[in-house]
């Protein structure tokens, strides 16, 4: 424990010595958060009967923050694999006396310490405009994120094992960004999707990163949709997380890097 804590910890201030970076990050996502709540404000301003403001408030705060929390925001993850495998400094990762993807994991969250702070703090704003919130939506709530952070996980180590194959591989992780921003229903809720393609969408992986974890706090279980919803879950999280890990030891077994 005290291994993994000072990998983090490391990492963690090597982030702070680029503080104009972190700020600029900050108000990237300020100004596209802004931006975006404006949007839905308009249009609820046009349509009260139709969009509640405060719910949708709610809604966003807290869907960002999961995709934050779940390492799912522009699966950095897999970019930040991607750019040490095209440099070559993936090697250093794999001479160290430690599983590779458990260095790269807790690399990644040490560097990313900041970004949590503020993703709880945007879940707290999210969780205290929830009119009614009982005990048993927060358990719920703690499950799918769990089962948000396996499929991340996942999802992160696929797109990033791509660069041991190809030089350009930043080009399919920004495709499956705007896939993944329009079905997880980070732009749009998956509620006002058109009901064909609303039941296809909510049988794939999209959802688990960030609309079930956050209906589920705000609704809870209604028309006991859960149980479905963690079925689809479990399913995506393990299979995924299988071809992932299968597909990185392969990848890694026939990668000629120097140092290796």
């Amino acid at each position: 424990m005290g291994k993994n804590l000072n990998i983090i910890k490391f990492n963690f201030f090597k982030e702070l010595a680029y503080p104009y970076e972190l700020i600029g990050f900050l108000l990237r996502k300020l100004i596209a958060f802004g931006f975006l709540i404006l949007f839905w404000q308009i249009l609820s301003s046009g349509n009260s009967q139709t969009f509640d403001f405060n719910l949708i408030l709610s809604y966003f705060l807290i869907s960002q923050a999961v995709t934050d929390l779940t390492f799912t925001n522009d699966v950095r993850f897999g970019r930040e694999i991607q750019k040490l495998i095209k440099s070559g400094q993936i090697s250093n990762y794999f001479i160290k006396p430690i599983n590779s993807i458990k260095l790269l994991f807790l690399s990644f969250i040490g560097e990313r310490t900041s970004i949590f702070v503020y993703s709880l703090i945007t879940l707290s704003i999210g969780v205290y405009l929830i009119k009614s919130l009982s005990l048993d939506n927060i358990l719920l709530f703690l499950i799918s994120i769990a089962f948000a952070t396996i499929t991340g996980v996942a999802l992160n180590l696929i797109i990033g094992t791509i660069g041991f194959y190809s030089p350009e591989a930043s080009s399919i992780q920004n495709m499956f960004n705007h896939m993944n921003r329009i079905f997880s229903g980070i732009l749009i809720p998956l509620d006002y999707f058109p009901g064909v393609l609303k039941t296809i969408v909510s049988y794939s992986f999209f959802p688990i990163l960030a609309y079930y974890p956050t209906t589920i706090l705000q609704r809870g279980n209604q028309n006991n949709q859960v149980q479905e919803i963690f079925l689809i879950s479990t399913f995506w999280s393990i299979f995924l997380l299988i071809i992932a890990l299968a597909w990185w030891k392969k990848s890694v077994k026939e990668y000629e890097g120097v140092g290796v």
